[in-house]
């Protein structure tokens, strides 16, 4: 069962566990070619695309432009915002 609801223009998903509880499936509020800024780490305010998203660790493959060149990133999803 999932259970989603929209704050502020964003949708954010609960996902029911097996043991009854619902936990964040923070994949869910992304998809592959969405545009997003990246808010922390070392490419911190750099913009790009989602190039692939990996649930079972978090983590999504983004593609920003350093010097002119794309570069593929490996981010967590909690560092994105949609742009």
């Amino acid at each position: 069962m999932e259970l989603c609801l929209v704050p502020s223009g964003e949708s954010f998903c609960l996902e029911a566990t097996r043991a009854g509880g619902a936990r964040a499936t923070q994949a869910s509020l992304f998809s592959e070619g969405d545009s997003v800024r990246i808010i922390e780490g070392p490419f911190s305010d750099f913009t790009g695309k989602i190039m692939s998203l990996n649930e079972a660790t978090g983590v999504a493959k983004v593609e920003v432009e350093i010097f002119g060149r794309s570069t593929p990133a490996e981010v967590k999803l909690r560092q994105l915002r949609r742009d």
